[in-house]
């Protein structure tokens, strides 16, 4: 049921990433910068961060509504949510260190892997 919940969340977080690129992208037109991706990162995060604090006020933390809403549906709409909700959990339990760690190896391996495989293949 866990699996369930995430996947139809996932395709609803997709499916409106998809849709917010599209709009945003008639909206503002940019080549110089990848807009729609930043807006829906931001949009994402700030809902990710609303979501943790209701799931924890309401003790729902790994409730299937919970899994739903976060895992699937945010998590479908944006990784980028998610990396911060983990960065945001360590700083809270006092490990900036390992947090800013964590962050910056994410952000630069992610990118010299994706590097790596369009290379493998180019």
């Amino acid at each position: 049921m866990n699996f369930l919940a995430v996947g139809i969340g996932g395709f609803i977080g997709a499916i409106l990433r998809y849709s917010m690129g599209i709009v945003i992208s008639r909206i503002v037109a940019t080549d110089v910068f990848p807009i729609s991706t930043f807006i829906v990162n931001l949009i994402g995060s700030f809902f990710m961060g609303l979501a943790f604090q209701f799931f924890v006020n309401n003790g729902m933390m790994g409730s299937k509504f919970q899994l739903f809403v976060m895992v699937g549906s945010i998590g479908g709409f944006t990784t980028l949510a998610a990396l911060g909700i983990e960065v945001i959990s360590m700083m809270d339990e006092g490990r900036l260190i390992a947090a800013s760690l964590y962050m910056g190896f994410t952000f630069s391996l992610c990118v010299m892997a994706m590097y790596w495989g369009k290379t493998l293949l180019s």
